[in-house]
């Protein structure tokens, strides 16, 4: 009795090396192309959540103007009396987060926290000048001591400039105010497109501040050649 032939079977067939070798470079095309979109919103996101920050900051600065009547500057206060050059903020800076404890210049009593009914001094409409801090949080970065809220998302420290009525805005800046309190973070970059850091207040660093907050392009050159991306959002007309 002759034995029945074995039917072959006709499963599913694996992939031939030649066509592995097609599906990687496939892969690897199409990761090439939609790395630099991905990276692109991951840094648009990164961007835009640090100008969130630094609006955040602005507005510390603006209700500590409206409490106290003066800017913070280092652990007390600014009353344009002086020209502060822009700088980055350091572990100094404590008037955001610590009562001052010398007074307001031209004062004689030092501020108290706001308490209402408490009385104080008060500004030219009765207003009662206080404290009503913290106004940004104190935490430190991890494993510093800065205060987060000086670091900004690439890990540069954020920087401010308290510009005096007058000082350094002329040459060709239509429209400037006449003073200005800024905060600001040098960008994705690290390079601080103003050329403030180690610049001093001088005109050149002032007049792009204000340019530069205002949408228009720097009339300097950054250091590494590329176009300025500095995050700047003034938080008031120092007047």
């Amino acid at each position: 009795m002759a034995r029945a032939k074995a039917s072959p079977r006709h499963g599913p067939r694996g992939l031939t090396l030649v066509e592995i070798v097609i599906v990687l470079i496939i892969i690897a095309i199409l990761t090439a192309a939609l790395a630099p979109i991905v990276l692109a919103q991951v840094e648009r996101a990164r961007v835009s959540a640090e100008r969130k920050s630094i609006a955040g900051l602005a507005d510390a600065f603006r209700r500590f103007r409206h409490d106290t009547g003066y800017w913070p500057y280092g652990t007390g206060y600014w009353d344009m009396s002086n020209q502060v050059d822009p700088a980055p903020f350091t572990v100094n800076d404590t008037a955001l987060f610590m009562l001052p404890a010398t007074a307001p210049p031209g004062l004689t009593h030092t501020l108290s926290t706001c308490i209402p009914g408490s009385g104080g001094p008060t500004d030219d409409t009765g207003g009662v000048l206080c404290w009503d801090g913290p106004y940004i949080s104190a935490n430190t970065e991890a494993n510093g001591t800065t205060p987060a809220a000086f670091i900004d998302t690439w890990g540069n420290p954020r920087m401010y400039a308290l510009v005096r009525p007058n000082d350094g805005l002329g040459g060709g800046t239509p429209g400037a105010p006449q003073g200005f309190v800024a905060v600001w973070s040098v960008g994705p970059d690290g390079v601080d497109s103003a050329g403030c850091y180690n610049g001093g207040g001088n005109s050149g660093c002032v007049r792009d501040l204000d340019r530069l907050a205002r949408g228009l392009p720097s009339m300097t050159t950054a250091s590494n050649g590329g176009p300025a991306d500095d995050i700047i959002v003034v938080a008031g007309t120092a007047e």
